[in-house]
């Protein structure tokens, strides 16, 4: 039996040698043709999305947004009555959502007050204001806001996710015209905010001497008060990001 008969398919069948050939060359030609196309397709992955960070008033989003808030306070802090309920401030609030698709990651939120429209902020519950403390405020007639409810979901916390969301909150608060942003932390969360802040090219202050009041099912948690001047201007992309790996922050 000759080479070629061994190669050819059906070799029971009698074929003249140049139908053999013939048969022999187009099976090699398809298996190298499908070899490629294995090749090609053994390279291709799952197409992934980027992740978008944008203002949204988007009904869907804000609902997941609004889930995964509640869903980490409960956890970090162990606070299992916690709930949380749309309000006046959800409402005149700029929220950032992260997103891949329509699927909402993580966000935050910007409340701001200014002469012309002084809504007080969700820190100032009771007697507590911000401009008593920081009467410079009030004395300049400045206009300035909170950051609040930041979180994100556990995959995507730290890192870079954490400080291009503080990138666009900077970028938007000072496109707002705020000369002054506000946040609340525990000590934990402290110094992830200097850490952030300090990478986005701003210095948060801590003002432990400021008493907060306290918040509704918030009882046993302690909160300090974080303050950021917005008097430069915001870093251009995340390539101007500054190192800040080897920073250490004390309360």
């Amino acid at each position: 039996m000759t080479d070629s008969m061994e190669t050819a398919p059906h070799s029971g069948v009698d074929y003249s040698p140049s139908v053999r050939e013939a048969i022999v060359a187009t099976s090699a030609a398809l298996s190298t043709d499908e070899d490629a196309l294995k090749r090609r397709f053994s390279r291709l992955r799952p197409i992934k999305l980027e992740l978008v960070y944008e203002f949204t008033k988007d009904p869907a989003l804000l609902h997941q947004y609004h889930e995964i808030y509640e869903r980490e306070f409960r956890t970090v802090h162990d606070a299992n009555s916690y709930h949380t309920v749309e309000d006046d401030h959800d409402r005149r609030a700029h929220i950032l959502v992260v997103r891949r698709g329509n699927f909402c990651v993580g966000g935050a939120r910007i409340n701001i007050t200014s002469p012309r429209q002084p809504h007080p902020l969700p820190i100032e519950i009771g007697d507590f204001k911000i401009d008593d403390h920081f009467p410079q405020l009030r004395q300049k007639e400045l206009s300035y806001g909170q950051l609040g409810r930041f979180c994100l979901l556990p995959e995507f916390r730290g890192g870079m996710i954490t400080r291009m969301m503080f990138w666009h909150i900077h970028r938007k608060s000072v496109a707002l015209g705020l000369s002054e942003l506000f946040g609340t932390a525990t000590k934990i969360g402290v110094r992830s905010y200097k850490r952030d802040c300090r990478a986005i090219g701003l210095e948060a202050k801590i003002h432990p001497d400021i008493e907060l009041p306290t918040y509704p099912m918030c009882d046993e948690i302690k909160f300090f008060l974080i303050s950021a001047q917005l008097d430069k201007k915001p870093l251009e992309s995340d390539k101007d990001f500054i190192d800040v790996g080897s920073l250490r922050e004390e309360v």
